[in-house]
């Protein structure tokens, strides 16, 4: 019985396996010279939602021509024919040997497809059935859903602006603008490329790690930032990148930039330098203009102001232009003292900061007067007028004393001479 039932199994399985060799057999003749691929779709990937054109390539790589042939699509949860599309594509002969790749005699049927809303991300499957004759067969495609180019941005930046040497905190909210969730999202603020570097955060890292944004969600950072002692007074660049991960774990990186406000309040250094007078007449006064500061001063004028106690012969007006962070400069101006007695010029001072802000100061620049007998203590020579008297007297004297002795020298010779 064992014998027999096992004779029987051997004649079931043959038989079963000539019924298999004939229908591949049968297949083949009706379909195994043709080659169906998926061309393209545009756009690759897709995002849900929206439309993508998808191109299927039929081909024939047997020796003898296959008709008949149609292309039909089917429909499912996350693909849909677009408005006016029709899922049936008469294709009719496909020509032999038109699957060799110098062949342009291959066919190509294009739809329109709808990809759903609520299509999950990654690769999702379209199918197409070919028919030739009575016979049919199924072939499955990977369509790639995800969200094109996810973007993140930076949708408001809040910053006081900042002077030298001091600390401000700087604000940041990050936006997910996708439909998507977006995960490890992480900002950094690119201090090592500032300008000269005039930027660092006072404690913790450049780097804030906000973990996941859900779609059109936002999120705040904040950074202490301290300003260099030294760092000029003008709008800073500040790099920011943003990297972030999609669903399908793909890497994405956004760079951004900010302007930061540094300021640094002008310091204009207007002093006296030297005088040749030092007591009422005339005489040259000497003047040092410096910017001992950070921030650049811009078209510096001097002008000296009109007072009763002193007269300015020369130099009243006076453009000394910019002055960058360390510059020096003199200048000098002729007056006229009116008088022995304490004096002060006043002197106007208009320029403008890195901002072009205007300024304006009035400053009073006390001068050294003495009396006649405070020069003569000091040795210090007087004004050119009374200097002018002194030698005058001096000649006079000299010329009398001549006059003397050549007076008195005369008189002795006449008295010789009577003798």
């Amino acid at each position: 019985m064992e014998i027999n039932k096992l004779n029987l199994n051997k004649n079931y399985f043959g038989k079963l396996f000539l019924i298999l060799l004939t229908s591949i057999f049968f297949l083949d003749i009706c379909f195994g010279g043709l080659s169906v691929v998926l061309n393209s779709q545009n756009p690759d990937p897709v995002s849900p939602g929206n439309f993508v054109y998808v191109n299927v390539k039929i081909s024939n790589v047997d020796d003898d021509d296959i008709g008949d042939v149609t292309l039909k699509f089917l429909e499912n949860k996350n693909f849909k024919l677009a408005a006016g599309e029709k899922a049936i594509k008469k294709v009719g002969l496909i020509p032999a040997y038109s699957g060799n790749s110098a062949s342009t005699s291959y066919y190509i049927g294009k739809f329109k497809l709808e990809v759903s809303d609520d299509a999950p991300f990654g690769l999702n499957t379209v199918s197409f059935i070919v028919t030739q004759g009575n016979q049919e067969f199924k072939s499955d495609f990977e369509i790639l859903v995800q969200e094109i180019n996810p973007t993140i941005t930076i949708s408001d930046v809040n910053i006081n602006t900042l002077e030298a040497g001091k600390t401000e905190t700087l604000t940041i909210e990050l936006k997910n603008e996708n439909s998507i969730s977006l995960k490890d999202v992480v900002l950094t603020l690119d201090l090592l490329n500032v300008e000269n570097k005039v930027l660092n955060t006072i404690s913790g890292s450049n780097k804030f790690v906000l973990g996941d944004l859900k779609p059109q969600e936002s999120k705040k950072l904040s950074f202490d930032l301290v300003v260099s002692p030294d760092a000029e007074s003008k709008p800073v660049i500040l790099p920011i990148i943003v990297d972030y991960e999609d669903a399908l774990n793909n890497e994405y990186s956004e760079d951004f930039s900010t302007s930061v406000k540094v300021y640094s309040k002008p310091e204009l250094s207007f002093v006296l330098d030297s005088q040749e007078i030092f007591t009422k007449g005339k005489g040259k006064i000497t003047f040092a203009v410096a910017n001992p500061g950070t921030s650049t001063i811009k078209g510096v004028n001097i002008e000296i102001l009109s007072n009763d106690d002193y007269d300015v012969l020369e130099g009243a007006f006076q453009y000394v232009g910019n002055l960058n962070p360390d510059d020096f400069q003199t200048i000098q101006s002729e007056v006229f003292i009116n008088n022995d007695k304490k004096t002060s010029l006043f002197v106007k001072l208009t320029y403008s900061d890195s901002y072009n802000v205007k300024k304006e100061e009035v400053i009073e620049i006390p001068l050294k007067i003495y009396s006649q007998e405070d020069l003569v203590r000091l040795n210090l020579k007087a004004s050119k007028s009374s200097f002018s008297d002194y030698l005058s007297l001096v000649f006079y004297l000299i010329v009398g004393i001549v006059c003397f002795w050549f007076g008195k020298k005369r008189g002795y010779n006449k008295a010789k001479a009577k003798k």
